[in-house]
């Protein structure tokens, strides 16, 4: 088994913001097996592991460090898990040219105008991804003037994703709409 549990154990608790006797408790174990776990002091059984991706909906390909996807479904659960799936896009099939988001206090003609070509995208009213749009924006014309290299980028999103791996509260809800003339929303989570 990969030692990756370990880290994967105490990042998902730390997300919740529970104790270890908190945890153990949630999990069906003890504290003091529970730390043994965060500590690679004692490996996990595959009940524990099961109970952990079904309690907290986290994969066990994830939690064993054979994937970085964490969710064992397609819900994003987390700000990175967002972030993952937005800067893949971009990497991977360098679909997207440029980068906007839309806020309320903006008008409906945010891309384009009125002659617009019909085009798809996604608005967040989130200030946190909002605020992650801003600075990666601002790091991706970085990265095409060559003002940083790809391994600086790279870091900065590693960190960016360490950054933004909290819940996404219900308050802060995304929602996917057709933009610019479209006023259907669904929610992703």
């Amino acid at each position: 088994m990969y030692s990756n549990y370990a880290s994967r154990i105490k990042e998902l608790r730390l997300s919740h913001n529970l104790t270890q006797r908190d945890f153990a408790t949630s999990i069906g174990t003890s504290q003091n097996a529970l730390s043994g776990y965060e500590n690679k002091d004692r490996v996990p059984s595959c009940e524990i592991l099961i109970s952990i991706a079904t309690t907290y909906n986290v994969s066990l390909d994830w939690l064993c460090g054979l994937s970085d996807n964490k969710s064992s479904t397609n819900i994003m659960s987390t700000y990175s898990d967002v972030i993952r799936v937005l800067t893949s896009i971009v990497n991977t099939q360098n679909l997207i040219t440029e980068i906007g988001y839309d806020t309320p206090d903006i008008a409906g003609d945010f891309f384009f105008g009125s002659d617009a070509p019909k085009i798809g995208a996604i608005r967040f009213n989130d200030t946190k991804i909002t605020q992650f749009f801003d600075e990666w924006n601002d790091m991706l014309k970085l990265l095409k003037k060559g003002t940083i290299k790809n391994s600086l980028y790279e870091l900065w999103l590693k960190d960016q994703l360490d950054k933004y791996n909290i819940p996404i509260s219900s308050a802060n809800q995304l929602w996917v709409s057709d933009l610019p003339d479209s006023d259907d929303s669904l929610p992703l989570n």
